[in-house]
């Protein structure tokens, strides 16, 4: 079976990189382009997370994509870079526990993770292990991989924070 069984994904991501008070006017005013895209300016400004991933673990420790960011229109242009923060909160049958990683990837064709810091020192109580969270690319997609732990079914909800796309260029 697969380490993850994703059932829904909540997608508050805007693909376009917009200031602020450009994601505030949509979020206000959403008129023309996507009907959508005024809820989703919404959640952004009100601090929800771009992504929300609900699964299962099995108890298959090998890690799977719990989402791919670049397939759900997360871009990754040349010259830029993103903070990627994911949060997953866990449970299974008698504990729970919370788990971050927060990583910073390099725009370009292929992608680059420069870091993946993932949580030294995750909060769980009552599981039968340390579940983690794994930022990586494979061939040009950016994906999140969820590892479950060996002693029982899990339950996931795992929020995904998406920096904007900060360019990288020297200005003297």
């Amino acid at each position: 079976m697969a380490a993850i069984v994703v059932t829904r994904i909540q997608n508050n991501f805007l693909p376009l990189d917009k200031s602020s008070p450009q994601r505030l006017s949509m979020a206000l005013w959403p008129t023309g382009g996507n009907p959508g895209d005024g809820a989703k300016a919404q959640a952004v400004l009100l601090g929800s997370p771009d992504f929300v991933v609900y699964g299962t673990t099995d108890t298959n420790t090998a890690g799977s994509t719990a989402i791919d960011l670049t397939a759900q229109g997360v871009t990754f242009p040349d010259g830029t870079q993103r903070v990627i923060y994911a949060v997953a909160h866990i449970a299974d049958n008698d504990g729970q526990g919370l788990v971050e990683s927060k990583s910073i990837v390099d725009g370009g064709a292929t992608p680059i993770v420069v870091t993946d810091s993932a949580d030294a020192d995750p909060l769980v109580s009552g599981l039968g292990g340390t579940p983690t969270l794994v930022l990586s690319v494979s061939t040009a997609n950016v994906i999140l991989t969820a590892v479950g732990i060996s002693a029982v079914p899990c339950r996931w909800v795992i929020d995904v924070y998406i920096g904007d796309a900060l360019p990288l260029a020297y200005h003297s």
